[in-house]
């Protein structure tokens, strides 16, 4: 396994003020009460990234790059799964949290345009929750270079089940916030325009049922304070949303008095190759 290291990579940064500033002061909330991955869908990423082995275990040495890694959500199950992981994160307090959680992983600072890998050096690059901040050309082409020959692209997103009418009820809170400030988002797809008349295509996208648990202000107040558009707001406004959140939990039918609920996902998962990689009409371009 690679050691574990934080290393500090000088470059102009490229980063999102919104996720910047957001992530900055919401790591510790982010890392306690975002959800994780659901094992099915890891061990269908492990295996559509051609690292998978057995038991859903990642192939011995298979050396993946987690890009964005935040907190290390994707990045824990990653290494309990066997594979070396290097985790690139440019936010400092996120990086750290990362370390503490994920001792057996490979810390790096860096963006994922300007990624501090060697050329030719990675298996799979994956990324959870976060491709939608840095889905351009330049990002695609540091995923092309550090990508060894045969090398996949795994992205995955938690994505709010909507059809429960408590979640619909919350959504709505965070869409009133994002109306005067929308930070890229995986919702409007517009990340997937950086893949037109790049270097790959889409070769599969699954979609897998995730319910995380916990208590409604974990999982309702504290959850959707860690959304960086909200961390980012001035002390006043998070004040405010923070009371809009409690008022909801204390007064809506599905939540009032309870002391455990269940917050329904759909986990999102999309694995691209090179098309040079794929043989005619085995490639697919509708996300």
């Amino acid at each position: 396994m690679i050691p574990n290291t934080v290393s500090v990579i000088p470059h102009v940064s490229r980063m999102h003020t919104i996720a910047a500033t957001g992530f900055s002061r919401a790591a510790g909330i982010y890392a306690s009460s975002r959800p994780s991955y659901p094992a099915d869908a890891l061990r269908w990423l492990l295996a559509e990234l051609g690292v998978g082995a057995a038991g859903g275990t990642a192939a011995p040495g298979a050396r993946i790059a987690d890009i964005g890694a935040g907190t290390g959500k994707l990045t824990r199950l990653l290494v309990r799964a066997g594979a070396n992981v290097v985790a690139v994160e440019p936010v400092a307090a996120m990086r750290r949290k990362l370390a503490e959680i994920v001792p057996a992983a490979t810390v790096l600072q860096g963006e994922a345009e300007n990624i501090p890998l060697a050329d030719s050096s990675m298996d799979a690059v994956t990324s959870a929750q976060a491709f939608h901040w840095f889905a351009n050309r330049t990002t695609l082409g540091e995923f092309n270079r550090i990508l060894k020959p045969h090398g996949r692209i795994g992205l995955a997103w938690n994505v709010r089940d909507t059809s429960v009418r408590w979640v619909q009820d919350v959504t709505q809170k965070l869409i009133s916030l994002e109306a005067d400030n929308v930070p890229p988002q995986f919702h409007d797809l517009k990340w997937r325009q950086c893949f037109e008349n790049s270097p790959f295509t889409l070769l599969s996208t699954e979609s897998f049922r995730h319910v995380q648990s916990g208590s409604p202000r974990t999982l309702v107040r504290d959850a959707n304070m860690s959304a960086s558009y909200v961390a980012a707001l001035p002390r006043e406004d998070r004040d405010k949303f923070a009371r809009t959140l409690e008022e909801l939990i204390w007064s809506h039918p599905d939540l009032k008095g309870k002391d455990l609920v269940e917050f329904p996902f759909q986990t999102k998962v999309f694995v691209f190759g090179r098309k040079s990689d794929q043989m005619p009409g085995h490639h697919r371009n509708d996300i």
